[in-house]
């Protein structure tokens, strides 16, 4: 396996986790969860965000930065099977003849989202440090070094003209080189990984997603004496079929919902190219850092 096919195999990771990133807020809006009050879980989470790269900055900042990464992926995908599971039951957990949820509710999906946030932010993480460690330093030079400056291979300064042009704030950027442009585009690519599943699933759920037309509870309206209250009336799964089953009266009640097929799905190919790329991702990293560069003179 050359560094290419390695890395964007690397890039493919995130499918597994498209359902539940992309689709379960959508869910537990609609089952009646306040907008805001899902927003404030942030609140809960940033102090993870700060202190969980701080935590695992020494394994990541070491030869090995993915093995965090390899670590965190089979718990992320269990979390998002518990995240369709405590989907389901949310139903059960609101306070009977209101809108409202037990309190209890909102702590458990308070702790859920914190466990998902730190296998989230272990494989951001280690990601991030593994582009790092990759990233060419001969590519993305963000700034003008005067033409006469001497550099060597490890971009120290070795020579130093005499000219107001090569001003001392220039050589000390010299002197912190970094690839700006090459680390940018891996997380751009790491970015796109993490993306085009989420848009992709988006698209496909409601194909999966089955809605039924029914007579409301305890309504006398009924035109089709070979129809009993409550029975089906028609699928509703359109938004045009939706709207005309609301503006006769009725309503378009959810019977299939294509969430859970998509979990499902993204579980499968998660666990698939766990047990395929395993040991592929294990190699990727111990590939000597020169051999990623683009320029290797």
């Amino acid at each position: 396996m050359d560094i290419q096919e390695g890395s964007g195999q690397l890039r493919r990771d995130c499918f597994a986790f498209a359902a539940t990133d992309g689709i379960t807020g959508f869910r537990l809006i609609g089952m009646g969860m306040p907008k805001d009050t899902l927003a404030s879980f942030g609140l809960f989470l940033t102090p993870l965000q700060i202190l969980l790269p701080w935590a695992i900055g020494k394994w990541t900042a070491g030869p090995r930065p993915l093995n965090i990464f390899l670590w965190a992926y089979p718990y992320r995908i269990l979390v998002g099977i518990v995240f369709a599971a405590l989907v389901y039951f949310t139903p059960g957990l609101k306070i009977p003849d209101t809108k409202d949820f037990y309190i209890s509710f909102y702590l458990i999906w308070v702790a859920a989202y914190m466990f998902h946030q730190v296998a989230t932010y272990c494989m951001f993480v280690s990601t991030m440090a593994f582009n790092a460690q990759i990233s060419d330093p001969r590519i993305g030079v963000g700034w003008k070094i005067h033409k006469d400056v001497e550099l060597d291979e490890e971009y120290k300064v070795r020579d130093v003209p005499r000219d107001p042009e090569c001003s001392l704030f220039n050589l000390m950027r010299v002197r912190g080189m970094k690839s700006r442009t090459y680390m940018t585009l891996l997380n751009t690519i790491s970015n796109l990984g993490g993306n085009w599943p989420v848009t992709l699933i988006l698209s496909i759920t409601d194909l999966f997603t089955w809605k039924n037309c029914h007579l409301p509870m305890g309504s006398n309206n009924v035109t089709d004496t070979t129809r009993p209250p409550c029975s089906v009336l028609y699928s509703c799964s359109t938004k045009a079929t939706a709207e005309q089953c609301r503006s006769e009266g009725n309503t378009c009640d959810l019977y299939i919902d294509g969430y859970y097929f998509g979990v499902a799905l993204c579980t499968i190919v998660g666990l698939v190219w766990y047990k395929l790329l395993f040991a592929k991702i294990k190699y990727i990293q111990k590939i000597p850092r020169k051999e990623w560069h683009v320029i290797n003179k």
